[in-house]
């Protein structure tokens, strides 16, 4: 990317979408998966447990109905424990493409 005068460029619009835009969305896009996932897990366990299809959901609502109390909250506990390691490993991940940014580099803010 050359510049030749104040305001314009020589780049293309795949370096403009490459050196950027793409840079400037980045945290954003970050941000919003880290987010989302978190959603989608409480999505899907809550689906689960209401319209019994099979998963970890269905097996807290069986246990529940069976009166397993100990293996309900165990479940429980295990569907913590996967949100918790989605958690960290977008947050890492994050971290990881995101070390430029100033969101990452810990200025004390």
């Amino acid at each position: 990317m050359r510049v030749t005068r104040p305001g314009h460029s020589s780049c293309n619009g795949w370096e403009r979408a490459r050196w950027v835009i793409l840079p400037s969305a980045l945290p954003h896009i970050a941000t919003g998966l880290r987010i989302a996932s978190a959603t989608a897990l409480i999505v899907a366990v809550s689906a689960e447990i209401l319209i019994g299809v099979d998963g970890i959901g269905k097996d807290i609502a069986l246990a529940r109905t069976a009166g397993a109390v100990d293996r309900m909250y165990a479940l429980i506990l295990a569907s913590g424990a996967l949100g918790i390691t989605i958690h960290l490993i977008f947050s890492r991940l994050e971290r990881h493409f995101l070390r430029w940014h100033e969101s990452q580099r810990g200025t004390g803010r």
